[in-house]
């Protein structure tokens, strides 16, 4: 039920911020799940703090409701169940979370 929840809520986040070409990948491999998107990105300057309770990047508090919650709790999530969830990369062309289990 946990990693439901981190799971639709990096997919909701991909969702609210996708591009023109609107698209949203999952890849599974071994012990790692892959959420990437085709979205505007994070801005590098606001990286370090995505996962800080109630940070909301400037771009997503004009255009989105919300708390700053969601991957904060995803992250606390992923911990419980074993995991780490990461922001592996992003950039203007979107981004990739990983959930990754250690072996």
């Amino acid at each position: 039920m946990a990693l439901d929840m981190v799971i639709i809520n990096l997919l909701n986040n991909a969702y609210q911020s996708l591009g023109d070409k609107k698209v949203i990948s999952v890849v599974l491999i071994e012990n790692t799940i892959e959420v990437i998107d085709t979205g505007t990105g994070i801005p590098e300057n606001e990286q370090p703090y995505i996962f800080e309770r109630f940070f909301r990047g400037e771009e997503k508090k004009l255009n989105t409701r919300g708390l700053g919650l969601g991957l904060p709790f995803s992250k606390m999530l992923a911990k419980a169940l074993g995991a780490d969830l990461v922001l592996k990369e992003s950039s203007s062309e979107g981004s990739t979370f990983l959930i990754e289990w250690k072996k």
